[in-house]
């Protein structure tokens, strides 16, 4: 500034001292300084504006910056200030002296409650199994009467068959003899009642309690034997009936149409008459129809052909056949008739055994002394 108050004093003073020339060349340079230094200015005003742009553009991002530390500032602070709460709800809720006791007390009443609902478990458990062998013993016992009247019958369809002279060939079944109860029994339970819960030698134990099970699987196997031997026995009889009736009626067809024919039919007819009057005696008597198959077979068919063999006769084939058909179907019944009377009987034998066996081992059993009750409750 200094230097353009100077020129423009020389400048001033040339043209006062009529120095034109060189004041024209000394303005012409201070103009031309002028110009560069309006130039420098301007180009100073733009790096300034720049520069106060570029100021407030940084301002902008540090303010911006500023702001979201500062709500993560408050979110922090609220964090710190919720774990303190909690921190703080934490020691309020540590127990004192007397909240401890409380506590302590309160698990004791726990694990008491809890040995007591233990025990009443095994208690109930133990009960169970009282009522349950009580049970068993009762239906067991109960198959006593049973047994021994299955087995009389038996004894007696064994001796009526054996004889030809029985009443009625009935093979009966007694429908009172049934193990159902039994069988829906659980079979560890029963091992638990007789073995586990009970005190001694476990040998004798098991040897017992195998006893006591054999007899009852006996039992459950014979039941369907017998009742499918009554029925087959039944049926066979009343076949063998109706196929010896036929061949009796085929004979006296036969008497009729040839009688008196020959010296034969002659003696054919005299034992027809006999047949007649024995049959007559018979139904006096109320006797049942199959004997009249063996009056048949001994009054009858036996007789003719020890005729005819004692008298050297050449029998007719016809009649032969029929004889001969029906003394083969005689026999049969004979040999299903000894059958089933010696099956009877060993039946009969062998339920007696097994009546007793099983009245045994449940009484050995239940004389052995149970396991004292608070050990069962870890059996």
């Amino acid at each position: 500034m200094k230097k353009l108050v100077t020129l423009l004093f020389i400048v001033i003073t040339n043209i006062l001292f009529g120095q034109d020339s060189i004041l024209i060349k000394k303005f012409d340079k201070l103009e031309s300084l002028v110009d560069k230094q309006t130039s420098l200015t301007k180009d100073l005003r733009q790096e300034e504006k720049k520069l106060v742009e570029r100021i407030d553009k940084l301002t902008e991002v540090y303010d911006s910056v500023s702001r979201q530390n500062i709500v993560k500032n408050e979110e922090f602070k609220n964090q710190i200030s919720s774990n303190t709460k909690d921190i703080d709800l934490i020691n309020n809720k540590k127990p004192d002296k007397k909240q401890n006791s409380l506590t302590d007390w309160l698990k004791a009443m726990a694990v008491i409650g809890t040995i007591l609902s233990i025990y009443n478990f095994y208690s109930q458990k133990i009960k169970r199994l009282n009522d349950l062998e009580e049970y068993f013993k009762v239906i067991v016992e109960a198959l006593n009467e049973p047994l021994k009247k299955q087995s009389n019958w038996l004894l007696k369809s064994a001796n009526q068959l054996k004889k030809r002279e029985f009443k009625n060939p009935k093979f009966k079944f007694n429908s009172d003899l049934e193990i159902n109860n039994v069988n829906n029994i659980n079979h560890s339970d029963l091992y638990k009642i007789f073995v586990s819960n009970r005190r001694g030698d476990s040998n004798i134990k098991i040897s017992e309690f195998h006893r006591l099970r054999q007899a009852l699987k006996f039992i459950d196997k014979i039941i369907p034997e017998l009742q499918n031997t009554a029925n087959e026995f039944k049926t066979t009889y009343n076949e063998k009936g109706q196929s010896l009736g036929k061949y009796y009626l085929k004979l006296i067809n036969y008497h009729h149409k040839y009688k008196n024919k020959n010296q034969l039919m002659v003696k054919f007819g005299q034992l027809v008459d006999d047949l007649n009057v024995k049959l007559k005696q018979a139904k006096d008597k109320n006797a049942p129809d199959y004997q009249n198959h063996y009056l048949i077979l001994d009054t009858l068919i036996e007789p003719l052909f020890e005729y005819c063999k004692k008298n050297n006769i050449q029998m007719d084939s016809k009649l032969n056949s029929i004889l001969t058909s029906h003394k083969t179907e005689c026999l049969s019944f004979d040999n299903i008739r000894n059958s089933y009377s010696e099956y009877a009987n060993k039946r009969s034998i062998k339920l007696e055994n097994i009546r007793n066996q099983l009245k045994d081992s449940l009484n050995n059993l239940s004389k052995i002394k149970k396991v004292y009750k608070w050990l069962l409750l870890f059996s």
